[in-house]
């Protein structure tokens, strides 16, 4: 007997460069397209009624949910989010109201399982002890761990979001691109784009100016790019993609972006990269940063070595590593961890505009009927 489809509430952030070029929206997009109602919320004014005690549109939200028959609130680390001195969080909100959640968690969880003491540490432990909240991740060990502690813990890992289509832009004209921030200054990272740099390094990201001046990588920063269809067209006019990544056990967001749109990887050895993809076949692997730039010039002057890898990696995302089959995954795992009553579904559809067009949402709705008072908040 076939399951019946659920009525998730998606907790986005429009201004988090993360949430919205990452796995919530692509879970949501995802979600929508098979058939899953999806309820989306601006965590933001969501956050904002918290800090401001708006009772009567918080209820009126409850209410909302209440009708809709949500299964579960979907997120990015909504646990961190504490605002009115610590005493709002959008997950205990939820979890208040009786409606369980998933959220997906990183650095939040990490802090938890070393024993640290920090505030997010604690936030974790006290949702840990709550049956309603669950929790998928994108390092397995840590899912693993979880799931040893509350036995509602998966692994999630990042794919490539193919509900987004980009014009054809002219060409490969851009060598070597790397998205992402500058962390600490005078770190690895920042030593590898240092010495891509005259390589013709096109360096995006959300630094601010001081941060970049100060890293020596200004000639090479062209800016923040603002969204999912962004940094895909950029991606798409791309050679080579480096991934300066040093989190272990995570294959970040940027290897499946790049690799989908045709772009040629080069990222770290890892032992998880084994699972996903064949290193030499489909992405370019370094064990040490220090072999950057070689890698990089090697594959600049052997176009036909560099096009045969990005044309194998780009095709074993577009198959198997997508966002279409990180959703099913999601409610399987859903199903799995917390059985889900059935119940009745109003069924009705509506459109939601996305980067790539008009992408069906099956019961896409507004904020209505608090609309108006969440945005002038």
């Amino acid at each position: 007997m076939p399951h019946r489809k659920l009525s998730v509430a998606v907790i986005t952030d429009p201004s988090s460069w993360y949430a919205e070029a990452g796995i919530i929206g692509g879970l949501a997009r995802a979600l929508g397209v098979g058939g899953h109602r999806v309820h989306l919320f601006d965590r933001s004014k969501l956050l904002s009624l918290l800090a401001a005690h708006r009772e009567s549109l918080l209820g009126a939200l409850r209410r909302y949910l209440e009708r809709a028959e949500v299964d579960f609130v979907l997120g990015c680390n909504l646990n961190a989010c504490l605002v009115a001195e610590n005493r709002g969080r959008l997950c205990s909100l939820f979890d208040a109201w009786g409606f369980r959640s998933v959220t997906y968690v990183d650095d939040l969880v990490s802090g938890y399982l070393r024993g640290d003491g920090s505030i997010r540490s604690r936030i974790f432990q006290v949702l840990v002890g709550s049956e309603r909240n669950c929790f998928a991740m994108h390092r397995e060990q840590d899912a693993t761990r979880v799931r040893a502690l509350a036995g509602r813990a998966f692994y999630l890992p990042n794919a490539f979001d193919s509900l987004i289509s980009v014009p054809p832009g002219e060409g490969r004209v851009r060598k070597v691109a790397f998205v992402g921030n500058v962390r600490e200054e005078g770190g690895w990272r920042q030593r590898a784009l240092l010495n891509l740099q005259s390589l013709g390094l096109d360096l995006f990201g959300s630094a601010g100016q001081p941060a970049i001046d100060r890293s020596g990588l200004r000639q090479s920063y062209r800016g923040r790019l603002e969204d999912t269809r962004a940094v895909y067209g950029m991606y798409g006019e791309t050679r080579i993609c480096v991934d300066a990544n040093d989190e272990d056990g995570v294959i970040s967001d940027r290897v499946f972006q790049a690799m989908g749109n045709g772009c040629m990887v080069v990222t770290p050895h890892k032992e998880e990269l084994a699972r996903f993809f064949d290193a030499g076949r489909d992405v370019v692997t370094y064990r040490d940063p220090a072999e950057i730039p070689s890698l990089v010039r090697h594959y600049l002057e052997r176009d036909s070595e560099r096009e045969k890898i990005a044309r194998s990696g780009c095709r074993r995302v577009r198959a198997d590593h997508t966002y279409l089959e990180r959703a099913r995954d999601l409610v399987a795992r859903w199903r799995e961890v917390k059985s889900v009553g059935a119940r009745r579904r109003v069924a009705h559809s509506a459109q939601v505009e996305t980067a790539g067009g008009k992408v069906p949402f099956a019961g896409a709705v507004p904020l209505e009927p608090f609309a108006e008072g969440v945005n002038d908040a």
